[in-house]
C-alpha cells in the first residue's frame, strides 16, 4: 500500500551575493561576488531511474533512535521508495503488513559532501501529499558541518 508521494525539482540561484556549488567540496564561499539570478546549481530530475550519484546520497535504515525523532520507517534506496520519473523525483512511503504488524518504508536523500553552497536562494517545488496521521513529509537545509555541529546550530 502507497502511503504517500512527495515529488518536485530543485532550483539553486545566486541572489545579492555569489553562492559556490562546489560538486569537489571546495568550502572557500569567501568571494560574494557575482550576477544577480545566476543559476549555480539545478536539478531537474530530467532522467529515469535512480537519483544522480553526482548530487545525491542515500540515508539507508533506520539511524540511530529513528534518526532523532523516533521514526519507525526503514530507509531504503530502492525504486519503490525513491525514483526519478516525467521530470520529478518521487519518494514514496509504503506499508506492508508481515505477520500482523506493519512496517514501513520510504525514502530519505541528501547532497552531503557533493553540493556545497554558503550564499543565495534555494527553491524547490513540491507537492506533498495529503497527511495520514504519522506522515511528516520535510525539506530541510543542513550545513555541511552537520556531523559536527548537529541541528538546529548547523541547519
Amino acid at each position: 500500500e502507497t502511503v504517500g508521494v512527495a515529488n518536485g525539482s530543485i532550483t539553486v540561484t545566486k541572489e545579492v551575493t555569489e553562492m559556490n556549488i562546489d560538486v569537489g567540496m571546495d568550502t572557500d564561499n569567501s568571494s560574494p561576488t557575482g550576477h544577480i539570478g545566476k543559476i549555480l546549481w539545478e536539478e531537474k530530475f530530467d532522467y529515469q531511474g535512480g537519483v544522480d550519484p553526482k548530487y545525491w546520497n542515500y540515508d539507508e535504515g533506520r539511524g540511530i533512535n529513528g534518526w532523532g525523532n523516533r521514526e519507525l520507517q526503514e530507509y531504503t534506496a530502492l525504486l519503490d521508495n525513491v525514483r526519478v520519473d516525467a521530470g520529478n523525483l518521487e519518494i514514496t512511503a509504503i506499508r506492508k503488513s508481515t505477520e500482523g504488524t506493519d512496517v514501513f518504508t520510504s525514502g530519505r536523500i541528501n547532497t552531503k559532501n557533493k553540493v556545497l553552497f554558503k550564499y543565495g536562494t534555494l527553491e524547490a517545488r513540491m507537492q506533498i501529499p495529503d497527511l495520514v496521521e504519522g506522515l511528516w513529509p520535510a525539506f530541510w537545509t543542513l550545513g555541511h558541518d552537520f556531523d559536527d555541529v548537529e541541528w538546529p546550530t548547523s541547519g
